[in-house]
């Protein structure tokens, strides 16, 4: 019955994990696909539409969240059923002879959460031990935040002193996808990163990279509503883009190489989809969308190579430059 219990429990763990899989990718999507569209959509149409998009793209990761730390109690839950099962299939083992049959004094530890005592009376100190220890290792594993003036960064990139800190699971997974991109954009990151700087990462405005009079030059967007790293890496590239005044996004034998496949793709995944419809900046916005698949997203970068084929190659050489490496002596 115990080993029925566990299966269940990690079925629904499994159906869990899904819905939260699906509702993180449309976060992803929605977001995107309005930002792909600001070039084209910049009036005041688009101003009061991002304004809706971003009131509901913040109540859909309110509940991404909730998913998240459900799937973390969760997980805790089984292993303490998991430890709980091998220590009572131990408690229930015999020791000695049949004919006398006794148990170790070291399995008192067991907690029994539904004995009876002597009295008659329930006995919940087991339960409660038990339900303390679920909900301290719980705890301790909530999303928390550096208080460190001197770890004002996220990914080697600097955030304002100014700025509110990002939380230590962001960073997390930002440090997971640079260790997971490939070597030529991993070598690129590290070596612009410095230059880099988050201006404020808790932005409720039109998040994006920013040089103007209006605001200081960096990024601006609210990482809450980036899980996966998206925007960070979209918006680093747009930065790093900039940095060389657009000589990479727009040499001709890129754009043109855009241009032709972008009209041929007919695929469907929608970042792609929403890559291909702009209609203003759109070698600009290949090369950023290049880039975040770049920094560890095998999935997107597989369907990259696939239906850009020409587009990307050109891309790395371009990556090549950047750090110094010679054209065309590409690293398979």
């Amino acid at each position: 019955m115990a080993n029925v219990s566990i299966e269940v429990l990690e079925q629904t763990r499994e159906y869990i994990e899904c819905i939260y899989k699906e509702l993180t990718e449309t976060s992803h999507n929605l977001m995107f696909q309005y930002k792909m569209q600001e070039s084209s959509w910049d009036d005041l149409k688009y101003r009061e539409l991002g304004k809706e998009i971003l009131r509901c793209n913040k109540e859909l990761v309110q509940n991404i969240n909730i998913i998240k730390n459900a799937l973390i109690t969760l997980d805790a839950f089984i292993k303490k059923v998991k430890e709980y099962e091998v220590v009572e299939v131990d408690f229930l083992a015999p020791t000695g002879s049949d004919d006398s049959v006794s148990y170790s004094s070291s399995q008192s530890h067991v907690s029994a959460s539904y004995a009876t005592s002597s009295t008659g009376k329930d006995e919940t100190l087991g339960q409660s031990s038990f339900l303390s220890s679920l909900q301290g290792m719980t705890n301790t594993e909530q999303d928390s935040t550096f208080s460190n003036p001197e770890l004002k960064r996220c990914g080697n990139v600097e955030i304002n002193n100014n700025a509110l800190e990002v939380s230590y699971k962001y960073r997390e997974m930002i440090d997971r996808r640079i260790e997971n991109a490939t070597e030529r954009a991993r070598k690129v990151y590290n070596t612009y990163s410095k230059r880099v700087r988050i201006q404020n990462p808790l932005y409720d405005g039109r998040a994006g990279y920013y040089d103007n009079d209006t605001f200081e030059k960096g990024i601006y967007y609210d990482y809450r509503q980036d899980p996966s790293g998206i925007m960070f890496f979209h918006f680093f590239a747009t930065m790093l883009d900039a940095f060389q005044n657009h000589s990479y996004s727009h040499h001709p034998s890129f754009v043109q190489n855009v241009q032709r496949e972008c009209a041929a793709y007919r695929g469907n995944h929608p970042i792609l989809v929403a890559m291909t419809r702009a209609t203003n900046q759109l070698s600009e916005k290949v090369f950023a969308t290049f880039f975040q698949a770049s920094m560890g997203n095998p999935t997107l970068l597989n369907e990259i190579k696939t239906h850009f084929h020409n587009s990307y190659q050109i891309y790395n050489e371009m990556l090549d430059d950047m750090v110094g490496y010679e054209r065309g002596d590409l690293m398979r």
